[in-house]
């Protein structure tokens, strides 16, 4: 319909006097938290990683995030938001696999047993309700949730057709709930990093999970700006 925002398609539904201005306000509210947090995440990575103080990795950041965004705009935002995904992915699926062989848990002599006390660890005791509707609800709210935040709603905004809109929409569910699952591994594995004697595996595991880490953020954080711009 010729826009790429979220005022302008509540503007052009409703087409009410006022309904813009509340749009652009909703959004500002909505972003610039998440993007204060994005920067922290940012700052607080590089303090661990490259051992630089809070304030020069939130400007590393900020930097990290103009490149993502300004170079291109929208295209260049979703183009490399499919390779920050693909490498978050990536990451978070050898999180999984380092957290299993960290427990003693080999994937070829799994037992019942030992799978739910390795899934306990994760604390996903909202998914393990008795009641395997409300666990799959909980979690189809989850992704929802994720996929309904404004900056995601613009990506489906700059697709060709409507139908590609909505499929575009229904993509991201799955996919944002993939992320959340293996979340909570994920962040575990990333409480301190390695000291300098610690194994090459180890120093290469901390390694990808920071990479995947800055990809998640400036993925969030790149997006955020746009929202907000």
């Amino acid at each position: 319909f010729g826009g790429c925002t979220v005022p302008d398609f509540l503007g052009e539904r409703f087409g009410a006097p006022g309904v813009r201005p509340l749009a652009v306000l909703a959004v500002i509210l909505c972003s610039f938290p998440a993007l204060a947090l994005v920067l922290m995440g940012l700052g607080a990575i590089a303090m661990r990683v490259f051992a630089v103080g809070a304030e020069t990795g939130i400007a590393a950041g900020v930097a990290m995030l103009l490149v993502c965004s300004i170079a291109a705009g929208m295209r260049s935002a979703s183009l490399t938001q499919i390779v920050q995904y693909a490498v978050l992915l990536a990451a978070s699926v050898v999180a999984l696999a380092v957290f299993f062989w960290e427990q003693g848990t080999v994937f070829s002599g799994i037992e019942p047993a030992g799978l739910k006390s390795a899934l306990a660890i994760f604390k996903l005791d909202s998914f393990a309700a008795e009641d395997s509707l409300n666990g799959f609800a909980l979690l189809f709210c989850l992704g929802a949730g994720i996929a309904s935040l404004p900056h995601v709603l613009m990506r489906c905004l700059v697709t060709p057709s409507i139908d590609e809109a909505r499929t575009s929409y229904l993509w991201a569910l799955p996919f944002t709930a993939a992320l959340s699952l293996l979340a909570a591994p994920y962040l575990a594995l990333f409480e301190a990093p390695p000291a300098a004697s610690s194994g090459v595996s180890a120093m290469l595991a901390f390694g990808l999970l920071a990479i995947g880490a800055i990809a998640a953020l400036l993925a969030v954080g790149s997006g955020l700006v746009l929202a907000i711009a």
